[in-house]
């Protein structure tokens, strides 16, 4: 499968598009090898993160990650099957790799698969 990694950044975050890249190709490897996917992957502030999680969820506070999916198994006409957002608070992500004893780069790719994991319609338990 070809996965197409949109990656959007507030100015100022350090991340590594590779990293980010093969954790989105990984989350989806499953899917027809002949199929190209698109998922746009965001790193944005806790203020817009607070703002998306009210708007969507109705909880004021800054989430580790955000997934909105597009309708799955829709091919658009130029033959790209987009499965949709993924959006991780970067500072979020920060606290939570010093917590986890993870770089920030392994933090964001671990929540850059769970987000691609919601686009795949799999859930929490």
């Amino acid at each position: 499968m070809k996965v197409n990694t949109v990656i959007l950044a507030d100015s100022g975050y350090k991340y590594n598009s590779e990293v980010i890249e093969r954790a989105v190709k990984d989350a989806v490897s499953h899917r027809p090898e002949e199929e190209i996917a698109e998922v746009v992957v965001s790193l944005v502030s806790e203020a817009k993160m607070k703002r998306l999680h009210r708007k969507y969820m109705r909880t004021w506070v800054a989430t580790d990650v955000l997934s909105f999916p597009l309708e799955l198994d829709t091919t658009f006409p130029d033959k790209v099957i987009r499965l949709g957002d993924v959006v991780i608070c970067y500072p979020v992500a920060v606290r939570q790799a010093a917590i986890n004893h993870r770089s920030v780069n392994e933090e964001i790719a671990f929540l850059t698969d769970h987000g691609c994991k919601h686009l795949l319609g799999h859930h929490h338990e």
